[in-house]
């Protein structure tokens, strides 16, 4: 049986090279019921930032992907980077 997602993180490539972090919707409910609204409140935003009147768009930065993994999944972001897809 196919089990839906506990967590749903909603990215934009904005600008080129960067992850935009835009929504994040945590438990099974939360997907069922509120993915929707999310995706339209997310393409609200990247509007909002494509348009530069979102500072909170960048209100935070990682450096390398090991930061980022670090900071969501403490412990597990040892070979993050380690494998780059040309490789």
């Amino acid at each position: 049986m196919l089990q839906r997602p506990v967590e749903l993180a909603l990215f934009a490539v904005e600008p080129p090279g960067t992850a935009l972090l835009i929504a994040v919707l945590e438990g099974p409910e939360a997907v069922e019921e509120q993915y929707p609204e999310a995706v339209m409140a997310s393409a609200d935003m990247l509007r909002q930032v494509r348009a530069g009147q979102a500072p909170e768009g960048a209100a935070h930065a990682y450096d390398d992907p090991r930061s980022f993994l670090e900071q969501f999944y403490p412990g597990t972001a040892a070979g993050a980077g380690a494998h780059s897809p040309s490789q």
